[in-house]
């Protein structure tokens, strides 16, 4: 990570030294003043777009990247031109834009980082122009605007992401102390480069020290801006967390009940299922052994010869007791056999003869029907 930050903050100076001897040492010094100030702002929009890949940058995380990419655009428009800072952010800003349809950068800060960068072109060109009457600030101030800028941008990712706020807060707290350092550096380090190749003094001069003065009114006045705006957002945003901690907690809590409700509604069923499976299991197991009786009687009545109309005189549940009550039946059908019947007055009106089972279907037909 701080590999990658280092190396594009590196090739950000280098390029900002090789610009300044081919203006001061060589003939592009006489290219026209828009020219020159176009072909420098597009070769820093160059330089931003290959901050914002991952090889002059670091990936924390849905493809947004962590980068120094608007220390391109301060550099062009501080120490070469307002014109070729605005040019330099516009191309940053548009190439972070645009990347994100070629999926080549994340989605989640794609508007905060695509404005912000425009952004540090416009304030490059306003304090070259306002504040160090169109020359370049001392290394000091570029380390300093490059600071507050990237300052700027972490607020940005803020106010673009309200709805947000925890994920927004958790990205910066990742982002800021590098890219603030890192933009503030490469901003630095690039004056710094370039004031040494023009051996320039670094003592304040008089205009200097007006300069110093102005530039120290206006930072007292983006710290009151900046307090303003920090209190504010922290009051949306310690607002916004509660919101989201209280719908997480409400929406916990009703997952809970849910889930409860449906254990319990589950442990019924499954008690209910095993009543009706043990009534279910009975009522088979009485059928069975209904079965089986019914069988076991009529085996026995068979064998005891028993007529299968009469098996209804068999009581018994077991095969034993089947015998016992056919052994009894069959020894009363041979007893009634031996007895005339006789009407009242003691006449004969019948004998019985024939074979036992026709003798015991006479007698019960005679006594039971």
């Amino acid at each position: 990570m701080a590999l990658n930050l280092i190396m594009s903050a590196s090739y950000n100076a280098l390029l900002a030294i090789l610009l300044y001897i081919l203006d001061k040492k060589t003939a592009f010094s006489k290219t026209p003043y828009k020219l020159k100030q176009f072909i420098i702002g597009v070769l820093f929009g160059l330089m931003a777009i290959f901050a914002t890949t991952t090889i002059g940058g670091f990936d924390v995380g849905d493809g947004t990247i962590m980068n120094v990419r608007d220390a391109a655009p301060l550099c062009a428009g501080l120490i070469f031109g307002a014109p070729a800072g605005i040019i330099a952010g516009l191309i940053g800003g548009i190439y972070r834009f645009v990347a994100v349809y070629f999926e080549l950068a994340g989605t989640y800060t794609q508007i905060a980082c695509s404005v912000s960068t425009i952004l540090a072109g416009f304030i490059a060109a306003i304090l070259r122009n306002y504040m160090f009457d169109n020359k370049k600030p001392t290394w000091l101030y570029g380390l300093g605007i490059g600071m507050v800028t990237e300052v700027l941008h972490m607020l940005m990712i803020f106010f673009t992401n309200m709805d947000d706020a925890v994920n927004a807060f958790e990205f910066v707290k990742i982002c800021t102390l590098p890219m603030v350092i890192g933009n503030g550096l490469a901003v630095g380090i690039a004056v710094f480069a370039v004031s040494v190749i023009g051996r320039e003094k670094f003592g304040l001069k008089k205009e200097q020290k007006q300069i110093s003065q102005t530039f120290q009114s206006w930072l007292l006045i983006c710290i009151v801006i900046a307090f303003v705006a920090t209190s504010s957002f922290s009051s949306v945003l310690q607002t916004g967390m509660s919101e989201v901690q209280t719908n997480k907690t409400i929406e916990m809590s009703l997952t809970d009940v849910f889930q409860d409700i449906l254990d319990e509604s589950n442990d019924n069923l499954l008690k209910k299922t095993e009543s009706i499976k043990e009534d279910v299991a009975k009522r088979i197991l009485n059928v069975r052994v209904r079965k089986n009786v019914t069988l076991e009687r009529e085996k026995v009545a068979k064998e005891a010869g028993i007529p299968m109309a009469s098996m209804s005189l068999l009581t018994g549940e077991t095969e034993e007791a089947c015998l016992e009550q056919a052994k009894t039946i069959l020894a009363i059908a041979k007893a009634e056999a031996n007895y005339p019947q006789v009407k009242d007055g003691g006449e004969v009106a019948h004998v019985i003869s024939g074979k036992p089972e026709d003798q015991f279907k006479e007698w019960f037909n005679a006594n039971f029907n």
